[in-house]
C-alpha cells in the first residue's frame, strides 16, 4: 500500500507517522476531528467550500453527524474560502458572537498604559 505521493507506507510511511504520534504526544486516531467533535462542549462553526477537492463534503457531513453542536455552511468556492469569508462576514461574526455571550471588552488605552 502506497501512501501520497508514491511513498510506500510500509516502513516509510508508518515509521513517519509513529514518529509525528511521540514527537506530539498523541495518537492521530486519539485527535481526529471525527473523536475529538464529539468532545467539545461549545458551539462548532464548519465553514465548507461547495468545490472543495482537499476535504470531500462527504467528510464533513460524516464530521456533523457525530454531533448536534455544528452549524454548517456552506459556501460558494474550493478549498480557500477568503472571498466567500469576506463576503459572509457579518453572518459568521453573529454566530461568534452569539457562541460567545461573556466576552470582555477591553479598553485599548489602559492595555497601553503602564502602572
Amino acid at each position: 500500500m502506497a501512501c501520497g505521493k508514491g511513498i510506500p507506507f510500509f516502513p516509510l510511511g508508518w515509521y513517519v507517522l509513529g514518529y509525528v504520534e511521540r514527537v506530539i504526544g498523541h495518537q492521530f486516531d486519539d485527535i481526529a476531528p471525527i473523536q475529538s467533535v464529539t468532545t467539545i462542549q461549545c458551539p462548532i462553526l464548519i465553514v465548507h467550500g461547495k468545490e472543495d477537492e482537499v476535504i470531500p463534503i462527504d467528510d464533513v457531513y460524516t464530521l456533523i453527524s457525530k454531533t448536534d453542536r455544528v452549524l454548517l455552511k456552506i459556501l460558494e468556492g474550493g478549498h480557500d474560502l477568503t472571498p466567500s469569508i469576506i463576503e459572509h462576514g457579518d453572518e459568521l461574526m453573529h454566530f461568534l458572537e452569539n457562541a460567545v455571550p461573556n466576552r470582555i471588552t477591553l479598553n485599548t488605552s489602559t492595555l497601553n498604559s503602564q502602572p
